[in-house]
């Protein structure tokens, strides 16, 4: 009997209506309860204060592993210094400090300045920017004057060391060109930003018939001499760079070292050659 009075009392613990004991409504504390959690974290997203912080973003199809091809002219050329993205209030999520842009074939390297408005995870002393937390190395899209691209993000503001802007000396190579490419190239010939900014600059340049390689011959005599045909040609040009730890890089990613092969999209030709002498 008192088994069976003990399931009885608890069976009634809710009756049929909800109620607990029968005398309280399980509805009202039930919704108390989801209430008063719902406010908390209504109250947690609403004092969460946005702030901006500065990035580097260089234009991505994806990971940076993925070895993705560089964005078209037609993406890239939109975004200029001052372009930014609203949110739906008309507030700013992203402003486009600084471009640097650099002709790969028929596509284009992107570096961008950014400033994201962010919210700042105190737990972790990282951000987050569009819900998602926002690191080195991280892939987000931006769409600064309504053009949407995917960038990766190559510095933040606080995290890590900023790049410093140098300027170096450099004597480059080039053998075997065509005589119509040394004719294009002109001292004084520049490459420059968007906003102006000089980027590389031709202070000297050296044409003279370029060097036939070795021939060996039956009787096992070497000739060499030059080719009228094609030209070799020496530049001594001024350039920018960005160091990091103490090395030196063009366009953020051409080590300026003696023996590397270097690239300049200038306006007027595409220049290349080795570097010879770094000063």
């Amino acid at each position: 009997m008192n088994k069976t009075t003990g399931l009885a009392r608890k069976r009634q613990l809710i009756d049929n209506k909800g109620r607990i004991l029968g005398k309280y409504d399980l509805f009202v504390p039930l919704f108390i309860a989801l209430s008063v959690v719902l406010l908390f974290f209504v109250a947690k997203v609403l004092l969460q204060k946005d702030t901006y912080i500065t990035v580097d973003l260089f234009a991505s199809g994806g990971e940076w592993w993925w070895n993705n091809p560089d964005p078209p002219q037609w993406l890239t050329d939109p975004i200029q210094p001052g372009a930014k993205e609203l949110d739906s209030l008309g507030k700013v999520l992203v402003e486009v400090v600084k471009t640097n842009k650099f002709e790969v074939g028929d596509r284009k390297m992107l570096w961008m300045r950014a400033r994201l408005r962010v919210t700042a995870i105190k737990s972790s002393g990282q951000y987050r920017f569009r819900r998602e937390p926002i690191q080195v190395g991280s892939v987000i899209y931006v769409a600064p004057n309504n053009v949407k691209i995917n960038s990766s993000v190559m510095w933040i503001e606080g995290v890590d060391e900023e790049r410093q802007e140098s300027e170096k000396l450099i004597t480059i190579k080039n053998y075997g060109i065509y005589p119509w490419l040394a004719d294009a190239v002109n001292v004084g010939d520049k490459m420059k930003t968007d906003d102006g900014q000089t980027m590389a600059e031709i202070l000297e340049k050296q044409v003279e018939p370029a060097e036939v390689p070795p021939v060996a011959l039956e009787d096992g005599v070497l000739y060499v001499g030059p080719n009228s045909r094609r030209k070799d040609m020496t530049l001594k040009l001024r350039i920018k760079t960005a160091v990091s730890k103490g090395r030196h890089y063009f366009s953020y990613f051409q080590p300026v070292k003696v023996g590397f092969y270097i690239m300049f999209p200038f306006e007027s030709a595409n220049v290349s050659g080795y570097i010879t002498r770094v000063e």
